[in-house]
């Protein structure tokens, strides 16, 4: 941002338009416009800086996740993200449609790749799941972290009730999938 000078003028002065150089509106678009990273240092901007409001500039973006072990062509996919600052929040729906069902553990691409943390790669829960049987009953789940760009969704419990711990979602885990069936997962997770 340039450097803005200025020349009071002495008592008794008389000023028009033709003394001022440069117009108003030309200073206030050099300061609100001037904000950015050449000017503002990292750690310079907080949260608790910023103005309240309804953050409607700040839109979720869409991405589209590559599938491991699903098929989703004919289904219904909504993935959305938001990335504020290091931090990504995600949200996606799967309504199946075509005969797409599970062949085997489902995993997805994340819409931006994840900061590597200590643990057991697919242990690091990052969110929730729910699994909807359309029309019988909906089972709980959770979004796991497998590297830093994929996350594996896995089920808490099954139709049967034989398993408490998690395990991977499949064509039957946790019950079996077919048409109009729901995935639904969101989490939150720390960008590289």
């Amino acid at each position: 941002m340039g450097t803005i000078s200025v020349t009071w003028p002495s008592d008794g002065d008389t000023i028009d338009a033709s003394d001022l150089s440069t117009p108003g509106n030309t200073i206030v678009n050099a300061i609100n416009g001037g904000l950015d990273s050449n000017n503002v240092s990292a750690g310079g901007l907080t949260p608790a800086n910023l103005v309240s409001g309804t953050g409607t500039s700040w839109a979720w973006q869409s991405w589209t996740p590559t599938w491991t072990n699903l098929t989703v062509s004919g289904s219904t996919v909504t993935a959305k993200y938001i990335q504020i600052g290091k931090t990504v929040f995600f949200k996606l729906v799967v309504v199946l449609a075509g005969g797409n069902v599970p062949t085997g553990a489902v995993s997805f691409s994340l819409p931006v790749t994840a900061a590597t943390l200590a643990g057991s790669a697919g242990e690091i829960p990052i969110g929730e799941a729910n699994f909807l049987d359309s029309g019988s009953a909906a089972y709980g789940g959770l979004v796991f972290l497998n590297s830093t760009t994929v996350a594996a969704l896995k089920a808490l419990n099954n139709a049967a009730a034989s398993y408490d711990t998690n395990a991977n979602m499949t064509a039957t885990i946790p019950f079996t999938f077919g048409n109009t069936d729901e995935i639904h997962a969101k989490g939150t997770y720390e960008a590289a």
